[in-house]
């Protein structure tokens, strides 16, 4: 992709990222041999700054990872992030990850950085109908319980946080060690069984850690706009849908 199809609000993000960076002591150079991940919602522009990025260090390598997204029913847009990161042959120096569900399933401690976008709900519903394929994920996602997750999962990263502008935050050398902590207090806050806390996968941990009630093998809900899907699916003579979606699983 050319520099030209690169949007502005992109470059201008980017822009203010290593304004950040560079009053912290880091340098362009320095960028181009970082481990870098980029996560938000659909939407709100991951594989846009992921380029952008390339425009400031083109040596960069982009790993688009959403390839291994669920298909199934069972497990609906749950993305396999350590094999999609295994197939492209691992997070190293020089690359830029972006994925929604980057950190709901890979160690944040893997990156040096990592930048997290968000948006108005109300203008990523928007863009996302203007792509049209995307239309279904439009009508069925409840972008504001998944921007949640996302800003839980970037919370408990384990590094320093910065506030780069209403839009972006980045966390700078993502700790694993803190970021199994910060879940571990999290969950102690609310009370949750740690036996059965600490069987979860990580996945499960931040979904239970951001619904407040412990959730184990359907991350596709917290994505899922409650209600909606199930009068639909109903509609069509799929019934037993609503029962699956909300039983318990405490």
């Amino acid at each position: 992709m050319s520099s030209t199809e690169v949007p502005q609000f992109a470059r201008n993000h980017i822009n203010d990222v290593m304004g950040v960076l560079k009053k912290q002591g880091y340098s362009t150079d320095q960028l181009a041999n970082m481990k870098i991940g980029v996560v938000g919602t659909g939407g709100t522009g991951k594989s846009s700054l992921a380029l952008a990025l390339k425009e400031q260090a083109p040596n960069l390598e982009h790993l688009n990872l959403d390839s291994h997204i669920s298909k199934s029913f069972g497990s609906l847009g749950t993305a396999d992030i350590a094999g999609a990161l295994k197939q492209k042959g691992g997070v190293r120096p020089g690359t830029v990850s972006d994925q929604v569900q980057l950190l709901h399933g890979a160690d944040p401690g893997q990156f040096d950085l990592i930048i997290k976008v968000k948006r108005d709900p109300s203008d990523i519903v928007e863009g996302l109908y203007n792509r049209g394929h995307y239309g279904f994920v439009a009508d069925y996602s409840d972008i504001r319980k998944a921007q949640t997750l996302v800003d839980d999962a970037f919370n408990m990263s384990g590094g320093k946080r910065f506030k780069v502008n209403s839009n972006i935050d980045i966390s700078v050398n993502p700790s694993t060690a803190g970021s199994s902590l910060q879940r571990q207090q999290s969950a102690r806050r609310l009370g949750f069984d740690m036996k059965k806390f600490n069987k979860l996968s990580q996945r499960d941990q931040l979904i239970s850690i951001s619904e407040g009630r412990m959730s184990a093998g359907h991350s596709w809900r917290s994505r899922i706009s409650s209600g909606k899907i199930e009068k639909d699916m109903a509609g069509a003579g799929v019934a037993t849908v609503g029962g699956g979606y909300y039983a318990s699983r405490d």
